[in-house]
């Protein structure tokens, strides 16, 4: 007992001579926050899941016109809005995706998660609207379209078309109100616009699906080949139809060194623009179906409707930038911004249902629009 208060009195000594010592000059940095967006919005999913609800759900399904009584409850203090804010914030997203270890067998169920929550975004700004937060609005929307394009750093031809599909939301969102934005809030706008993540290109997503054809080659390998027929089989019972059981491996050798060509080919076609495009890839769909590359005909993706789908979000985000230079400007800024579509200015006519601003771009037999409010032919004074 002596003994232990003897060094209770000793230690408080030591404490009182020489405290920078004991204690140390300062405390240790803490470790940094994730810099990854992926993991903030996996953070803001596990919130999401905890209010999860039939209102819930259609409140998002309504995101472009909520019930703003509904929407102040799931918005107002909501952890996941204010993770999804600081994810949105940061240039890196990784989704540990791993096409070329996983192949098809890759999990993406981080895909149909951003499509709700860039909505419960959308819904966040139109809250903030309607309270007299501007700012706030332009800063949530702005967070949607920067969602659109963490949506496609899992490196999949599929996350590029999930990644338009939210800019598509975000920017008919958008577009409902840039009315009531004034110029202040319009420059704002305008820099968030410019300081977007480079989009993910169908181009950029061959490389990613590249990698399926060195987990085949892998596979192969590994499993010999039956083992490599069972597991494609689910795929094509044909798959060696017509071919003599010892020509089966040299023929499996030849169909992997097509597939890696094919994939190093129609990158090459994305990268052509226009009627070279439309040639090179008419082209190339017709030797997809004539080919007798069973793993062509399976894995070759559609590049032509994936571009033209990029090509209509690349209209659309075009024709909100004409609008928004339109408001700030004039008829010049507004024919600055052309249409992807043949590199002339957007289309603009004021009609009954609003100010239509039109590409030469079609969807469904329509030219690709955006409908503004009336107020927005109006430039700003």
């Amino acid at each position: 007992m002596k003994h232990a208060r003897w060094m209770q009195w000793m230690l408080a000594l030591a404490l009182l001579v020489a405290p920078s010592a004991a204690l140390g000059d300062k405390l240790p940095e803490p470790p940094p926050p994730a810099d990854n967006a992926a993991v903030w919005y996996l953070t803001a999913q596990y919130y999401l899941l905890s209010t999860d609800s039939e209102e819930k759900q259609a409140l998002l399904k309504q995101y472009r016109a909520p019930d703003l009584e509904v929407a102040r409850k799931y918005v107002e203090q909501s952890d996941a809005v204010i993770v999804l804010r600081r994810g949105a914030t940061l240039q890196q997203c990784g989704w540990a995706v791993d096409l070329k270890a996983d192949g098809p067998n890759a999990l993406l169920p981080h895909l149909s998660m951003m499509r709700e929550m860039s909505r419960l975004m959308a819904v966040s700004g139109r809250v903030q609207l309607e309270d007299g937060n501007a700012d706030g609005a332009i800063s949530d929307w702005a967070a949607m379209m920067r969602m659109a394009r963490h949506s496609a750093d899992d490196g999949t031809l599929i996350g590029c078309l999930v990644q338009h599909a939210i800019d598509r939301s975000a920017i008919e969102v958008i577009a409902d109100h840039l009315h009531r934005l004034d110029r202040k809030e319009l420059e704002t706008f305008d820099k968030h616009l410019a300081d977007l993540p480079k989009r993910f290109t169908v181009q950029d997503a061959i490389a990613g699906e590249a990698m399926i054809g060195h987990w085949l080659r892998r596979e192969y390998k590994t499993l010999g080949l039956q083992g490599f027929i069972n597991l494609v089989g689910e795929v094509d019972q044909d798959l060696f139809k017509g071919i003599k059981p010892e020509q089966r491996d040299e023929k499996m050798q030849q169909w992997l060194d097509e597939l890696d060509a094919s994939y190093i080919r129609i990158y090459g076609i994305l990268g052509l623009e226009g009627e070279a495009f439309a040639k090179a890839n008419a082209k190339y769909e017709e030797e997809i179906v004539a080919s007798k590359n069973p793993l062509i005909r399976i894995l070759m993706p559609a590049i032509g409707s994936a571009r033209t789908a990029e090509r209509r979000a690349q209209a659309l985000h075009g024709m909100l930038r004409a609008m928004v230079a339109y408001r700030l400007g004039s008829d010049d800024a507004f024919n600055a911004v052309l249409d992807p579509a043949d590199g002339k200015p957007f289309d603009r006519v004021l009609t009954e249902a609003g100010l239509v601003v039109s590409s030469r771009m079609m969807r469904r037999d329509k030219a690709l629009s955006l409908t503004f409010d009336p107020e927005a032919a109006k430039p700003l004074d």
